[in-house]
């Protein structure tokens, strides 16, 4: 999703280490994520361009 600029999925919740791991993307690509907590302990992880 980050190589293509965009995207959107529901998951169930991240690890930390899925967490870690947008933070770095961020670093090197010009994106910008989003975790958003759904019900029954699923979340929409959007990334969008800056």
């Amino acid at each position: 999703m980050a190589l293509a600029g965009g995207g959107k999925m529901l998951t169930f919740a991240p690890s930390n280490q899925g967490k870690t791991n947008t933070e770095v993307i961020e670093k090197f690509l010009p994106v910008k994520f989003e975790i958003e907590a759904q019900q029954r302990g699923c979340h929409f992880i959007s990334v969008k361009s800056r």
